[in-house]
Formats: structure tokens, sequence, C-alpha cells
């Protein structure tokens, strides 16, 4: 399923709560490329979601 467009969000990471913004061309790398879960959003920000990966043993 494909979005009609995409527009800018801000959200609060789950972890550190710092405030960012999910950007519409990083949403639709996520929907339309990786094939995301369509009703999915950004919790983490960038450093949090690498630190949580190490932890995991991820890359």
């Amino acid at each position: 399923m494909q979005r009609g467009y995409y527009e800018d969000i801000t959200f609060t990471c789950r972890d550190c709560g710092a405030r960012q913004v999910w950007t519409a061309s990083r949403q639709q790398w996520w929907y339309e490329t990786a094939k995301g879960y369509v009703y999915s959003t950004a919790v983490r920000c960038l450093g949090c979601r690498q630190q949580r990966r190490r932890a995991l043993g991820g890359q």
C-alpha cells in the first residue's frame, strides 16, 4: 500500500526524550522501499536506534 503524500512528523524519542523529525523522504523510503508496516511511525532517534542495535547484537 502506498501513501499519496508524506509530511515531516515531529516525535519524541522513546529512549532519550529528544525531539526529532521523521522527514517525508525518510518515511517514503521506509514505506515504499523497505516495505515497513504501513501504520508504523518513528519512535527512536538515530543515536538510540544504533545503540539498541549494538545492544541486541545487530550491526
